[in-house]
């Protein structure tokens, strides 16, 4: 049964869109985040090791983008339940930015 929820909104939206980019998201905030620890604290194993797998994380943003078939329905429009995650994501990541700001004051 639908429900309103799982109407598309916008047809332009695909579901790998909105995987993509809270995909990538994740990845930029794991390497913006782990680069600010090794320019605080100097290199180490853990912030490296985090620092690589954000790389890994933009890497897996683009190949999903670029072949939206490795998602089950990827190019479907994205249903509007599916909008939650890039609204709380963008969310956590703006607060988290703001912290790096303050860290760095």
């Amino acid at each position: 049964m639908a429900t309103a929820l799982s109407r598309a909104p916008s047809e332009r939206v695909r579901r790998v869109d909105v995987l993509a980019y809270v995909i990538g998201l994740m990845g930029v905030t794991f390497v913006v985040d782990n680069a600010i620890e090794i320019l605080i604290h100097g290199v180490t194993t853990y912030a490296a090791g985090m620092g690589v797998i954000g790389l890994f994380a933009l890497a897996a943003a683009a190949a999903v983008y670029r072949d939206p078939s490795n998602i089950r329905n990827g190019t479907e429009a994205a249903p509007a339940y599916l909008y939650v995650l890039p609204l709380v994501s963008t969310g956590a990541a703006a607060m988290l930015a703001t912290s790096w700001v303050l860290r760095l004051l």
